[in-house]
């Protein structure tokens, strides 16, 4: 059951209940309005690959994701790394200096020009897939120039370390096989060694017809090394074209479709930009609201039932009938039964016993 004070604290501020959610309601929507408009670029890029650019820490593998959701993933996370982002506001112009076009995005509470492009860049870019080998490169600005100028920073760094990961896979494969391929053949020219030294030694061991184990099985490992040293010069000269052909090949496997261009007009407010603001300042002030009655409802301690004393554990020996029916008639009537007691007690003081004795 509701406590009687507690409905009575409600009515008694209702007012206040009122006017909170349309004060609330009508700044949310006045500073949505008076916000400043938006121009957005894009770049589209088909993505054919979905391995991951960087290091592995960058692409979180999913095997059930398309090449270019795992793209704008790791893109996400290149955004989110320092070294990346500079890079970004550097190539954008961000950091040239502090000309009356670059002080727009700067405010003075952060504690360097790097920190203002850090944070803006990171505000500003995003990458989403669209489709399986389609993905989307974004920057959102109030300056046209500048969200063109980030868009393209951003998507030519991204081929850029596209490509250079590329080259660096390559060389790390190329060093490998030459370093198998090195050993190899140093392991080839022992057991090359070895068998002239046998042979000298035991010149019956290389006659037709005549086994020696122990020749059979130096002849078993210069077979099985030459075929070694032949398949791995085979996979060096695999990885070598691989590397000659690598700019081809990424050019194949990531490109550029769409170029960003600079946006003409503001990106327009959605229904869902304007009524969000919107519907969290009615929550705010609905939970303000509710928080002022509740801390008017516990602050107060006045007794003016029976309810109010339960907790107390005082027996009630009399109740106080209210004798004026009017009280509990509408708003109203109870103004108007204020007005005749305020009458009362005026008639009341001038009939004292000294203005009657005047009178008489």
């Amino acid at each position: 059951m509701v406590p009687r004070k507690l409905i009575e604290h409600t009515f008694r501020l209702l007012p206040v209940l009122i006017l909170l959610p349309l004060v609330a309601g009508g700044a949310a929507i006045a500073f949505t309005a008076s916000g400043d408009p938006e121009y957005e670029s894009r770049a589209t890029l088909w993505v054919s690959e979905s391995g991951t650019v960087g290091e592995e820490v960058l692409g979180a593998e999913n095997t059930f994701a398309s090449p270019s959701q795992r793209q704008a993933q790791s893109l996400s996370q290149l955004v989110a790394t320092d070294n990346f982002a500079l890079n970004v506001a550097q190539r954008a112009g961000l950091l040239d200096g502090s000309s009356d076009r670059d002080l727009d995005w700067r405010t003075l509470d952060y504690v360097s020009a790097e920190a203002a492009a850090l944070r803006h860049i990171r505000s500003t870019v995003w990458a989403n897939a669209n489709g399986t080998n389609l993905m989307v490169i974004t920057a959102r600005d109030s300056n046209a120039e500048r969200a063109y100028r980030i868009v393209g920073a951003t998507t030519s760094l991204y081929l850029e370390r596209i490509s250079m990961e590329a080259n660096r896979k390559s060389d790390i494969v190329i060093s490998f096989y030459q370093q198998r391929l090195t050993g190899a053949l140093q392991t080839l020219d022992q057991l090359d060694k070895q068998i002239s030294e046998y042979v000298a030694t035991h010149p019956r061991a290389a006659e037709f017809g005549t086994f020696d184990p122990a020749f059979e099985r130096l002849r078993a490992s210069f077979a099985t090394q030459n075929q070694l040293v032949t398949t791995l010069q085979e996979s060096l000269q695999v990885a070598q074209l691989d590397a000659a052909t690598t700019t081809d090949s990424q050019q194949g496997k990531f490109a550029l479709i769409d170029a960003p261009a600079v946006p003409v007009e503001p990106v327009a407010r959605g229904l869902k930009e304007t009524l969000l603001p919107t519907a969290g300042a009615l929550v705010a002030a609905l939970m303000l609201g509710a928080s002022l009655v509740y801390a008017s409802f516990v602050t107060d301690h006045a007794i003016r039932s029976s309810a109010d004393i339960t907790s107390l554990g005082v027996p009630v020996l009399a109740f106080l009938p209210e004798f004026d029916s009017r009280l509990a008639q509408p708003w109203v009537l109870r103004r108007l039964v204020r007005r005749d007691r305020g009458y009362a007690r005026r008639l009341a003081a001038d009939l004292t016993p000294k203005q009657m004795e005047r009178g008489a």
